[in-house]
């Protein structure tokens, strides 16, 4: 559907976060001006805008119904082309505003008197709006219609109807376990073609958007890009629309892990150049809705040391992720990766000692290999070769918990060939610091 969003200009953010909802339900919607030049240019483009569309959003505030706004103008507009507003002309009140200043043609049609997210009351409303013009009188006439339609249906389609949901159920239900296989099994894009198929399938099922939302959230979790291969960018992409439709649900703490996914992805395409929004600030609209979010305070802390901010705000963070008991592993990783990559050792060492004291452990596919004899045997490697560092990193652990830690993480008939001169050096030393 295409939608003319009208705002005074001190509702422009609230009016964006309308379009990116709209925009995730696929709709289409002018709502942005900047571009236009002043003049009768503009208000031919206007006009224009409003002719083309199929609704008119109005945010109703006590600055869009002020004599000489713009929005009047737009509403004048919208007046000439639906002169009975109701089905064509949607208004919300966004800020308290006094009746008697409300245009009448305003409150002939539609107002929205939204009690929580704004943008999700629209979206939801929108959504319940036929999207042609003579279903929308049947709507309006639709409590004398409403006996024979049902009749009709129960008489002639009930069955019919009954087997094709069964038939709608049972592939989604094969689509959802196909795609949950190639997932387990680390194959993200492969998952996502059927979820594709099942969205083609059920555009509206509810259970789509929700298993969509996280297998998205998983796929941005494990990127992973093979040099030559796909971008980051092109994954983020791929699943912003329905990390987009999840962040404006109602439930709060689905839409929270949402936002947090979506300042990650943002996080993902900036390694390549591209990106938008920081990503601080989809953290803080997630921590906002959900205090307590794991994945926000998991990326915030690892934004933080990426950004060279404070080390005790990102150990904060990354303290009250753990402390949610939600995706321990994954806060756990997210954590000792970038201390390692930072030259943080003693830190990551801490970590990782926490992991096996938990009995957790390393990821189970191919990126064991790559954090425990890159990541993990390089800390051991540049900080054992040299006396100095080597005192400082020993006080990193108790020396019981390093020599645990050591033989926790590189058992002896692991340790590749080229690299048991080293192992036994290390080992030796971790015993003898033990007293072994």
């Amino acid at each position: 559907m295409k939608i003319f969003l009208s705002y005074a200009s001190e509702q422009s953010e609230l009016a964006k976060e309308i379009a990116l909802a709209l925009r995730a339900e696929n709709h289409t919607v002018f709502f942005d001006r900047s571009a236009l030049a002043a003049g009768e240019a503009y208000n031919a483009k206007i006009r224009e805008a409003i002719e083309d569309s199929h609704l008119f959003v109005f945010l109703i505030s006590p600055h869009s119904v002020t004599a000489g706004r713009y929005t009047l103008t737009e509403l004048d507009f919208a007046e000439r082309k639906w002169p009975r507003p109701w089905g064509y002309v949607l208004s919300a009140m966004v800020m308290p505003t006094p009746k008697v200043e409300i245009p009448s043609y305003v409150r002939a049609g539609t107002v929205l008197q939204p009690a929580g997210n704004v943008a999700a009351t629209i979206a939801a409303e929108i959504h319940r709006i036929p999207k042609s013009g003579w279903l929308r009188i049947v709507q309006r006439y639709r409590a004398q219609l409403l006996v024979l339609i049902a009749l009709a249906i129960v008489g002639a389609g009930a069955g019919w109807w009954y087997q094709q949901v069964q038939v709608e159920r049972a592939a989604l239900g094969r689509l959802f376990s196909e795609a949950q296989i190639q997932q387990d099994n680390g194959h993200y894009e492969d998952a996502w073609r059927h979820f594709e198929k099942a969205r083609s399938l059920a555009p509206e099922n509810p259970e789509v958007h929700e298993n969509e939302a996280k297998l998205a959230m998983a796929w941005l979790e494990n990127a992973r890009i093979t040099v030559g291969k796909g971008s980051f960018s092109a994954i983020v992409d791929k699943v912003l629309p329905a990390l987009s439709r999840c962040a404006v649900s109602p439930d709060k703490l689905p839409a929270a892990d949402c936002f947090a996914h979506m300042g990650w992805g943002d996080f993902l395409k900036s390694r390549e150049g591209q990106g938008g929004v920081k990503p601080e600030q989809f953290y803080r609209r997630a921590l906002a809705l959900d205090p307590e979010n794991t994945y926000a305070h998991a990326m915030s802390g690892f934004h933080i040391l990426e950004s060279h901010g404070s080390l005790d705000e990102a150990k904060q963070h990354f303290a009250r992720a753990l402390a949610t008991g939600k995706e321990r592993p994954y806060v756990q990783i997210a954590a000792f990766l970038y201390y390692t990559d930072e030259h943080l050792e003693d830190e990551a060492m801490r970590v990782v000692n926490d992991m096996r004291l938990n009995h957790e452990s390393l990821p189970p596919d191919e990126r064991d290999y790559s954090i425990r004899w890159s990541n993990l045997w390089n800390v051991y490697y540049s900080r054992m070769l040299n006396a100095r560092d080597q005192q400082s990193f020993f006080s990193a652990l108790s020396p019981a918990d390093h020599l645990a830690t050591f033989q926790w993480l590189f058992p002896e008939d692991w340790v590749p060939e080229g690299k048991r001169d080293l192992y036994r050096f290390f080992l030796g030393s971790f015993q003898e610091l033990a007293g072994n």
